[in-house]
């Protein structure tokens, strides 16, 4: 079944609109209140940091702002370790609002988006709406102040409160399912769903931890890749793996002989390495990627585009997969120059023989934007949002 994003309950959906142009808030709050939101309308920025932001799933902010500007609200909402969205809004020079984006990521503010002006009302709510379901899907996973230690994460592998939820990756061409994205989520009895960003971090200061929390990613994944094989179905999975992984030489033979050993092949596995990931130490991790390639396994550089060296590690690699960064993709049809990157990384991809999947496809305007750009398969809430095992049986019928 696919799931019509649009019907996704809104529950946390406070907006806050930081602008000094009193018609231009007018216009977006009458808008916006029309789509079932609540805004807040502040045509000064010293009056929002007055303000409890925490109390807003989303800012709209215009980066020229009269004094203090749009950088010391992003300043001040790192400060206060703002776990919602921010949409930047600039009519100015797209690379100060770049480079905007990427001073807020690197303060942590992640959930981040531009859009430029004058923008169609539509694409804004496109934005909103996909900025909006990353904060309610968090918020519903986990909201309490619980902060895990490795002792509990240790535990979770022992006890099996890891689960893996699937999002399926489809082919554009012909919209069949090309596999699916396996995603670690944890079960805790009493913090409800614990989302990878509050484990992951603490698994990576240990390659013991990291090493167990991998293996039973893999076991995990074997099973449910058996599950399907019993029902007939030959689905490629991906996983993703640390660096850390890759200190093991042998790595590869372990990995190839756990799914021999459940009657699999090493191409039903895909390996998803961040680019950032590898800028560590590619010389030492190149041992382990060439042999886990020669053996059959598929290896994604994932988000393409968010390091600093990405031409030396395709050269270098022998990757089989490119995935493009969904900052980019959820963004190509307000920003020209995520469009020309988007296209870019699909060109590069085709020229280099690799298979090209774009995250973070939310609408119809952006899946039609990349069929026209020869990108291959596509991921992302305009299909599905993660889901658990027995809700993907429903998408292998469709097949």
């Amino acid at each position: 079944m696919i799931l019509d994003t649009r019907n996704v309950s809104l529950a946390f959906k406070t907006i806050a609109v930081v602008d000094d142009n009193a018609e231009f808030c007018l216009l977006l709050k009458r808008f916006l209140e029309a789509k079932g939101y609540d805004i807040s309308v502040f045509s000064s920025s010293a009056d929002f940091i007055n303000k409890s932001c925490t109390a807003f799933d989303l800012v709209l902010l215009d980066l020229y702002m009269p004094d203090p500007d749009g950088v010391a609200v992003i300043r001040h909402l790192a400060s206060v370790d703002y776990g919602g969205a921010v949409l930047l809004m600039s009519g100015e020079d797209q690379g100060v609002l770049r480079a905007a984006m990427e001073l807020a990521k690197a303060q942590r503010l992640e959930k981040i988006a531009a859009i430029n002006k004058p923008f169609p009302l539509e694409n804004l709510s496109l934005l909103v709406h996909a900025l909006l379901q990353t904060v309610v899907f968090k918020a519903q996973a986990n909201t309490g102040e619980w902060q895990p230690v490795a002792e509990d994460v240790f535990a979770a592998i022992e006890l099996q409160q890891l689960q893996l939820y699937y999002q399926p990756k489809i082919v554009l061409a012909d919209n069949t399912l090309a596999g699916f994205e396996a995603l670690l989520r944890w079960h805790h009895p009493e913090h409800g769903l614990v989302m990878p960003d509050n484990f992951i971090p603490l698994a990576e200061q240990s390659t013991e931890l990291m090493q167990l929390l991998t293996d039973e990613v893999v076991r995990l994944a074997i099973l449910q890749l058996t599950e399907w094989h019993r029902q007939g179905q030959q689905v490629q999975l991906s996983i993703n793996l640390s660096m850390l992984n890759l200190e093991a030489l042998d790595f590869p033979e372990q990995l190839e002989q756990k799914l021999r050993a459940a009657q699999l092949s090493p191409g039903q596995l895909l390996l998803e390495i961040t680019e950032s990931a590898l800028m560590s130490d590619v010389a030492s991790a190149l041992d382990i990627l060439l042999r886990l390639r020669m053996k059959g396994f598929g290896l994604s550089i994932d988000d393409f585009g968010t390091g600093y060296s990405s031409l030396s590690q395709l050269h270098r690699i022998p990757f089989s997969e490119l995935k493009v960064d969904r900052s980019f993709v959820m963004t190509m049809l307000q920003s020209h120059e995520s469009r020309t990157i988007v296209e870019t990384c699909i060109q590069l991809a085709k020229r280099l023989g690799l298979q090209v999947v774009a995250e973070g496809v939310e609408s119809q305007a952006i899946l039609a934007q990349l069929l026209v750009m020869g990108c291959d398969i596509g991921q992302g809430y305009f299909w599905s949002k993660p889901i658990l095992a027995k809700d993907t049986q429903a998408w292998l019928l469709r097949q």
